[in-house]
Parts: structure tokens; C-alpha cells; sequence
């Protein structure tokens, strides 16, 4: 695996694509992949399985802890750069950041993997999302109470990120590991700024309506353990979705069978593709 390097302008690490007999030196491809809450974290194996060159969208010095307001000091910088990306791939949280580059011109191609997030309220779409909540066995224990009383603006304790995780995956197996890697981002944004933590910029998080206007471009992708969520959005938009069979952190636990997919994805005709 190729070490990660920086970019000039200091918001990638980039990596050339590894697989069987060496580096995918000759690809045309170029990819980016944004995840608004871990930046590059966790996301190295990933990007080095793909048939293409790929960069990681690096989370920058936005010190907030809501996902909307990272995602839209991710999109902020890459407003700034020129480049057209043949793909962006966003996990979870940058759903709207890699949908918008598609809108602006930006990107080419997006893949959402598990865009729960920027959800309009259409029909029948709030019932699934609250269907779609994982809810603890047991209530929070009084170790997850005395973290939260514990926690001050540069010191966060274990247990909040163990609840956090929890909440968001559930039983997913890799739900340990992503902690770890959220506990190392958000400690490194440590203090947060009190404006960006009551300044929501849900905007950000829009992807819906790119999808909706160009859904060759736009491919939203769902875990089985979302499946009800996601069938709730396409039967609301009126548009197929994919449901994928792996865990919601298997680019986490298992990057070579998402990046399987992903490389397919890449390969499969599209209409701006076809020759006349």
C-alpha cells in the first residue's frame, strides 16, 4: 500500500489503486471520496482497492461536531478547487457534499453509500426514518450520564463516543473500530467553536433533489439494515434504488467487497458514454 501523500493545496491525501499485480497505474479514472466526519481515517484500505486514482477529502480545521457543519466546511474548500472528478464516493455523512459536486459540475458521477441524512420530509419517509432508529436494549447506564456531566470544551470521556457509536450502528461489528476513529477526529477539533455548535447549515446535507434531477449521475446505495428507509425514499421519489447485502461498516471491516462494487459501478455504460 502506497503511503498517503499530501496535496498541494492540503485538503487530500491521495492513493493509486492496488489490485493483483500491482498499482492501477494506466486508469483514467479520477476519484474522490468524502467522509465529513473522519476525513481520511479508516478510509486507506478502501481507496487503495480501487481501480482508479483516488484522494480522500481531508476534514480541514472546522471545529464543530455536527455533521452539517463539517460537511459544509468540506464543500467550502472544494468549491475552491478547479478540478472535475470522474467520481465521488461519500460515506454516510457526505451524501450532500458529493451529490451538490454533481450539481455544480463538479463531479461527474456520486455514489451515496447510506445517505441518511438530508431527508425532505416527503410521505411516508418520517415514519420509516423513525423505524429505521436503532434503540438500545437497555437505556443509557450511568456511565454514559456521568460521561455526558463529565465532558468539558477540552476533555470528552470514553463513554461518549461508545454511546455515540452505538447509536449510530447498532450491533454492526465494526462499531468498535469506528469509534476509535471518531473519538481521534473529535478530540483533535477539541475546542469547539461555540458559533458553528448553534449555527446548523442543514443545506449541506441535501442530496435528494440531485438525485432526483439526475439519477444516471446520482446512485444512492443502501445497506440491508436500512433497506425499509431507503425503499421509503425511492417509493417517495419515484426512482430505483440499490440495496447493497454488506454491513453498513463493511468499507470499514470488509473494504474489498465495497470496493468490488464500486469498481463495477465505474465500469457499467452509461448514457454519456455511449458511442454514436
Amino acid at each position: 500500500m502506497p503511503a498517503g501523500l499530501r496535496c498541494a493545496i492540503g485538503c487530500y491525501t491521495r492513493f493509486v489503486g492496488y489490485f493483483e499485480n500491482g498499482p492501477y497505474m494506466d486508469s483514467e479514472l479520477n476519484v474522490l471520496i468524502v467522509n465529513p466526519l473522519l476525513g481520511t481515517r479508516g478510509l486507506i484500505d478502501l481507496a487503495g482497492k480501487l481501480h482508479a486514482s483516488v484522494e480522500v477529502a481531508e476534514i480541514g480545521d472546522v471545529h464543530g461536531s455536527m455533521p452539517c457543519v463539517l460537511s459544509a466546511g468540506v464543500t467550502a474548500r472544494l468549491q475552491r478547487d478547479p478540478r472535475v472528478w470522474d467520481w465521488v464516493i461519500s460515506v454516510r455523512d457526505g451524501a450532500g457534499v458529493a451529490a451538490q459536486m454533481v450539481s455544480r459540475g463538479q463531479a461527474k458521477h456520486a455514489v451515496l453509500m447510506d445517505p441518511l441524512v438530508g431527508l425532505p420530509e416527503l410521505p411516508g419517509v418520517p415514519e420509516a426514518l423513525i423505524a429505521d432508529l436503532y434503540l438500545p436494549s437497555e437505556p443509557p447506564s450511568e456511565r454514559f450520564v456521568e460521561a455526558l456531566t463529565a465532558m468539558t470544551d477540552t476533555y470528552v470521556p470514553d463513554a461518549y463516543f461508545e454511546m455515540v457509536s452505538e447509536a449510530r450502528f447498532g450491533a454492526d461489528p465494526g462499531w468498535r473500530r469506528w469509534q476509535g476513529l471518531y473519538a481521534e477526529v473529535y478530540r483533535s477539533l477539541l475546542p469547539m467553536d461555540p458559533v458553528l455548535e448553534h449555527t446548523p447549515e442543514w443545506w449541506a446535507e441535501e442530496w435528494v433533489d440531485a438525485w432526483r434531477t439526475n439519477p444516471d449521475a446520482v446512485r444512492p446505495w443502501f445497506t440491508q439494515v436500512h433497506r425499509g428507509l431507503g425503499e421509503a425514499v425511492s417509493s417517495a421519489v419515484g426512482l430505483p434504488i440499490t440495496v447493497q447485502p454488506w454491513n453498513e461498516l463493511a468499507w470499514l471491516t470488509d473494504p474489498s467487497v465495497v470496493a468490488d462494487a464500486l469498481n463495477q459501478e465505474f465500469e457499467r455504460p452509461r448514457p454519456d458514454h455511449v458511442e454514436g
